[in-house]
């Protein structure tokens, strides 16, 4: 998981000096597989889960968020290729990984879990970065450097308080 928190970095700073399809790419995949790896990996390792039922409940969630993807004919990596202003500029993809951690934070919470603090300063991180990512075409207008360079800096804090909760668990 260091490794991929690594590679988002990089996909980001590549999409965003090179702006083309291959490094939008870079920038989303490793951005979803975080996700999609840090989600089961709390599952297990904070709610105590077997792997094997880990597993099922991750394929029946992929499932289903496949089969409304295309029955709703939405492609989230270009969701604001279809209109002019996107919603909420973009940030409603994201609502997934933030519902994922509000459960998780509240899952830790409920259970006197030592990660419940670090939960709630990871869901509070990722709120202010959406909320900065959203703001942008206004901050943009007001300030020359906008704010998107504080959703970037608040992700890697977020992604960093998780590895770190993930790292400290286990020992």
């Amino acid at each position: 998981m260091i490794l991929l928190a690594a590679f988002i970095g990089i996909g980001s700073f590549l999409f965003h000096t090179f702006i083309n399809d291959w490094t939008e790419l870079a920038d989303v995949v490793p951005i979803w597989s975080c996700v999609a790896l840090c989600v089961p990996t709390a599952i297990h390792f904070f709610g105590g889960v077997p792997p094997a039922r880990v597993l099922r409940i991750g394929a029946i969630v992929a499932a289903v968020v496949v089969i409304v993807f295309l029955a709703s004919g939405s492609d989230p990596a270009h969701a604001h290729a279809h209109s002019h202003v996107p919603v909420l500029n973009g940030s409603l993809q994201y609502a997934p990984a933030l519902i994922s951690l509000v459960i998780f934070g509240a899952v830790t919470w409920r259970r006197s879990h030592p990660m419940a603090p670090r939960a709630l300063a990871a869901i509070l991180t990722l709120a202010a970065s959406l909320f900065f990512r959203t703001v942008d075409p206004q901050a943009c207008a007001a300030f020359p450097t906008g704010s998107h360079f504080t959703w970037h800096l608040l992700n890697g804090l977020m992604v960093g308080i998780l590895l770190q909760a993930l790292i400290r668990n286990r020992l």
